[in-house]
């Protein structure tokens, strides 16, 4: 017979949850010079992306123009520009959109909190929801990005923007000690270490000062490099459960207010003579969408076949393969 599924519990007893992404070179917030001079073939012809993006988000784009305008303050030019940035980030497949929607489970905890307990102040429940989540940016060239480039300005707004339960794990080696670890037949010139920051972290000629170093036995990306880089991070996790989410993906408030449904899962039934065990994985499929034609919606649907049904395949018939990056 089919199961129930279980009740959706109070925050405050909910599992805590770690939202893990990794990232190493994908784009994380769209630059000026991508939107306007970077060419789009359509069928009707080549465009650039600004161009494309307000013909496709049309009404989405007059709504961004008259929230732009109808501000009290006054907006700058700067500011201008990196809205309007962030609003095209958050229409393509890029990290800034993964980790702000993904983000959004900590201010969903939020309103269910106000909901549950009304007399909670606001403190309390940040401290509840920075207890009860995590999103945790596998960042692996974030120690690398040169002062004052781009990526790692995007990167600082992005952790400026987002609440302060996310945070950002990154790959550090260390080459100017050279002496050598000695190991079984290896010998290596330079010592890896994990670090971690975030928005509470101090700054120091330009860059924040990691929350945690950790030092690494070598190299961590030995085979795949999604989920050996969320490996190298795991260490700074500390949701009891753990939602891998690849670098493109997003999330809705409306989706996010679920997570104590979700988190339900993994707890015992009621009713059930010694309960259930603990499941090591639940599975969500992905929602893969296009309305860009037929050659989207075929991509789409092959997307679907790869990521859903195969994988499915491969774990509850051949049980060869329980984790693709992000189930």
């Amino acid at each position: 017979s089919k199961q129930n599924p279980p009740a959706a519990r109070d925050v405050r007893s909910c599992p805590s949850l770690t939202v893990m992404i990794p990232h190493y070179a994908e784009d994380n917030l769209i630059t000026m010079h991508q939107l306007f001079h970077q060419k789009i073939e359509l069928e009707k012809g080549a465009t650039v992306l600004m161009a494309y993006l307000v013909d496709y988000f049309g009404d989405e784009f007059i709504n961004f123009a008259t929230r732009l305008h109808s501000s009290n303050e006054p907006v700058c030019d700067e500011q201008v520009q990196f809205e309007l940035r962030r609003w095209a980030s958050l229409r393509m497949q890029t990290l800034w959109r993964t980790v702000e929607g993904m983000a959004k489970g900590h201010r969903a905890m939020d309103v269910l909190l106000q909901l549950q307990v009304p007399y909670l102040t606001d403190r309390a429940r940040d401290s509840i929801c920075r207890d009860k989540f995590q999103c945790l940016v596998a960042m692996q060239l974030y120690g690398e990005l040169k002062l004052g480039s781009p990526e790692l300005e995007a990167a600082e707004e992005m952790l400026q923007r987002v609440p302060s339960s996310t945070a950002i794990a990154f790959l550090v080696n260390d080459q100017d000690r050279k002496e050598h670890m000695e190991a079984e037949n290896i010998k290596q010139t330079k010592r890896f270490y994990s670090c971690v920051v975030d928005s509470s972290c101090a700054f120091e000629n330009g860059r924040r000062v990691p929350k945690y170093v950790v030092e690494l036995p070598g190299f961590p990306v030995l085979g795949n490099g999604k989920s050996d880089n969320q490996n190298h991070a795991i260490i700074f996790s500390r949701g009891e459960l753990i939602q891998a989410i690849d670098a493109n993906q997003e999330s809705y408030l409306e989706s996010a207010i679920l997570l104590p449904s979700v988190l339900a899962e993994f707890a015992p039934y009621k009713g059930q003579q010694g309960g259930r065990s603990r499941p090591g994985i639940v599975g969500f499929r992905e929602h893969i969408f296009s309305a860009v034609g037929a050659l989207g919606s075929l991509a789409a649907e092959g997307e679907f076949v790869f990521g859903t049904v195969t994988q499915r395949m491969l774990t509850q018939v051949l049980a060869c393969r329980m984790h693709y990056g992000h189930p």
